[in-house]
């Protein structure tokens, strides 16, 4: 047995080495005609064609032509169009080995109801297969299709009557495999030239021979990451990674984009990548492209091509509910360099979607105001320069987007500036320090005059030292910080400056990015005062800053020293002290009991409290810290017990003892002093009483996580402590 199938064995080797015979089957649909054909056959190296010309086809039956083929060959195509004629080329790829070295083909059908395909490949030679998948569930596969760059081939899937295409798919089958090519876009059309032939093309191609190929990449795929930067938070941005060779290829991811550095990966992606591009779309549908050429470099420790580059700066923006420190490189002012003169209500009463604001209040230089309440501006008319800083403030409960509109002024724009405070915008679109921006060391040195510089979110002052001329350890406040586009800057200068113009450094900074505290809450105004906080304890997290048990600023330690930005209460005849209360590695409260405060006329600490709304920067340094204690002048016999348990979710109880029965009062405050909740209000027997809070307000809500307040309320005193619901 072994012998006789080793004699087959040798047999179908010699056979091969004679060559082989390949049987063409063709069929016409609709009438019967003449055609020609090729067929393609390749040894793994090289091809060889074969043609055939005038063969009579009938609708009724299937004519066979058999094929003579070199030695080591074997078909890869068959292609068939009708005899003296321009009709498309029907091509088969499928071929079944029946006997050594001869092959049959599948039936070519032409005139058929079919789908046409014009495929072709990038850069170097290609051997693909595809997929097709129609709505009857039926599939069409056909392999071995050989693809040139510079000539696509015409591809001819005869399908089932009575059904049409929904996907297809093309593998670039001698490379690695993957789905190279996919698409769901098909066109319907009927050639009457072809009788009874329907056919459908993939989207973009008509019977003209007007086209673009379906493209097939002919090499592995590569993962990419990019780096890019935005000026603004966007929730749901969608970011599109496209790169410009004949595929075409893009993808998009929805994710939020942060002002700063964000990464996206982008999976099986082509390696055709000197024309890449990112496509951004941000708040209010704005579309921004950054479409230089992108220099990707591998990394070979992740296995991904990588950039830095990519910047993207968003003119749309967002107005959150309260105060929002901004300036609008782009109005819609008829001149050269768009900075104005104009009336700004229209910008603002056209510009922000949905409009659906309360109220709105703006400041500006010189103690201007611009007021919009119950649907009236006050004044009617306000004057706006494209290179001046605002404040804005909404009264609302969602965000608001303003979308920009007009001329974007020109980076080289020039202004003057005044000794003492300026309200600039920052009109460049790149982001960088602020002693950059100022020209330090540069022909035009304009830093030098910078005495401090107010942000919405950060402070920057001189360092203070002792009176030997010792440095005060370190101060937040000195740290330089970034300038970002679109954004409004307050800027002492100790003289005034004439043609004053923003300036580019070779390096790029990043935003700044602040955490929000977890525990305090607080309501900002339209300007603050300062606090840096030196020697921060390690196993402190949270810092809040309370006005009269009111939370007025809050910060989440990152460093060992911090700055807190403090929006203070309304000046009162009383002097209120500032009080600390921070929030340890254990979830814990405690107040600061003892701090010290720089002196800037001894240039040395001391020990006493800052007084709110007395001083515009202060620098302090903590000492030792304990458990809260209530240091109000109590009556001796009324107590407020600390409420159990503490922290506590969603319930505690709240004890206190009276000497004699009397009215009180009960009630829970949120850090922003707002009444949360009146637990009791009435009279109340001598002796100890116990109340439950539930944590929920008024209206029966769940409140939030946080710190709160409860306070006894007597006819002649108020007790207050602090308790902290986690979840």
């Amino acid at each position: 047995m072994k012998k006789i199938i080793l004699i087959l064995a040798l047999l179908n080797v010699i056979l091969c080495l004679f060559g082989g015979t390949v049987l063409c089957n063709f069929q016409s649909h609709g009438a019967n005609i003449n055609i020609d054909y090729k067929l393609r056959c390749s040894n793994g190296s090289s091809y060889q064609t074969y043609e055939g010309n005038n063969i009579a086809v009938n609708t009724s039956s299937t004519t066979t032509e058999s094929i003579t083929i070199a030695t080591n060959h074997y078909p890869v195509q068959l292609e068939a169009w009708q005899s003296n004629s321009t009709e498309p080329i029907f091509t088969i790829n499928h071929f079944v080995m029946y006997a050594g070295s001869s092959w049959t083909s599948d039936v070519l059908t032409v005139n058929a109801i079919a789908v046409y395909l014009r495929l072709q490949s990038v850069e170097t030679s290609v051997t693909a297969s595809y997929t097709l998948h129609c709505d009857d569930n039926s599939t069409y596969t056909g392999y071995n299709i050989y693809l040139e760059p510079d000539d696509p081939t015409l591809v001819y899937i005869p399908i089932n009557a009575n059904t049409f295409p929904i996907w297809l798919e093309v593998d670039g089958s001698s490379a690695c495999g993957h789905d190279y090519v996919t698409t769901n876009e098909f066109e319907f059309d009927q050639v009457p030239e072809l009788m009874d032939g329907w056919q459908y093309w993939w989207n973009g191609h008509d019977y003209n021979g007007t086209f673009q190929p379906l493209y097939v990449q002919g090499y592995p795929y590569e993962n990419v990451v990019l780096y890019v930067y935005s000026n603004i938070d966007i929730e749901e941005a969608e970011i599109t990674y496209r790169y410009d060779n004949p595929l075409e290829i893009e993808t998009t991811i929805v994710r939020d984009l942060e002002n700063g550095w964000n990464s996206f990966s982008f999976e099986d992606v082509g390696l055709e990548l000197a024309e890449a591009e990112a496509i951004a779309v941000g708040v209010g549908g704005e579309e921004f492209n950054f479409d230089s050429s992108i220099e990707l470099v591998y990394n070979a420790e992740e296995d991904w091509y990588e950039n830095h580059d990519i910047k993207f700066y968003f003119e749309n923006k967002e107005f959150h509910d309260g105060w929002n420190w901004e300036s609008f490189p782009k109005l819609t002012i008829n001149s050269t360099n768009n900075n104005g003169p104009m009336n700004f209500i229209p910008d603002l009463e056209s510009n922000i979607y949905p409009g659906n604001y309360e109220d709105l209040l703006l400041y500006a230089e010189g103690n201007h105001e611009l007021e919009y309440f119950e649907g009236v501006w006050t004044p009617y008319f306000f004057i706006m320069w494209s290179t001046k800083g605002v404040k804005i403030e909404l009264d609302n409960d969602y965000d608001e987007i303003y979308i920009a509109d007009g001329t974007r002024v020109e980076a080289d724009t020039e202004i003057d500036l005044h000794a003492g405070w300026n309200w600039i915008g920052y009109w460049l679109q790149q982001c960088q320090d602020m002693n950059i921006a100022f020209g330090e060391n540069q022909a035009d040195d304009f830093w030098q005059y910078v005495e401090e510089v107010k942000s919405e979110h950060w402070y920057y002052g001189p360092q203070p030292s002792n009176n030997r001329g010792e440095v005060i350890g370190y101060k937040p406040s000195l740290k330089m910080r970034a300038l970002e586009y679109g954004k409004s800057y307050e800027v002492k200068l100790s003289q005034a400056i004439d043609d004053f113009y923003w300036q580019s450094g070779a390096e790029t900074s990043e935003g700044e990015k602040r955490s929000t505290p977890e525990n305090f809450s607080y309501e900002d105004k339209a300007d603050y005062e300062v606090i840096d906080v030196l020697d921060i304890p390690e196993n402190i997290t949270e810092i809040g800053v309370f006005q009269d048990d009111t939370c007025v600023g809050a910060i989440v330690v990152e460093e060992s020293s911090e700055q807190i930005l403090v929006y203070t209460e309304s000046a009162s005849r009383d002097q209120i002290p500032f009080e600390f209360v921070v929030v340890t590695n254990n979830r814990s409260f405690e107040n600061i009991l003892n701090y010290q405060v720089f002196n800037k006329l001894d240039e040395e600490f001391e020990n006493r409290s800052l007084i709110a709304g007395s001083q515009s920067y202060s620098v302090i340094r903590f000492g030792s810290f304990e458990v809260p204690q209530n240091d109000m002048e109590t009556i001796e016999s009324i107590k407020l017990i600390d409420n159990y348990p503490n922290p506590f979710n969603p319930t505690t109880n709240i004890s206190f003892s009276l000497p004699v029965e009397q009215e009180i009062e009960l009630v829970v405050y949120n850090m922003k002093g707002q009444i949360v909740r009146t637990l009791v209000h009435g009279q109340f027997a001598s002796g100890e009483n116990s109340v439950t809070w539930d944590g929920k307000d008024y209206n029966g809500k769940n409140v939030g996580s946080g710190l709160y307040f409860y306070k006894l309320l007597t006819s002649n005193q108020v007790i207050s402590k602090k308790m902290l619901l986690l979840k």
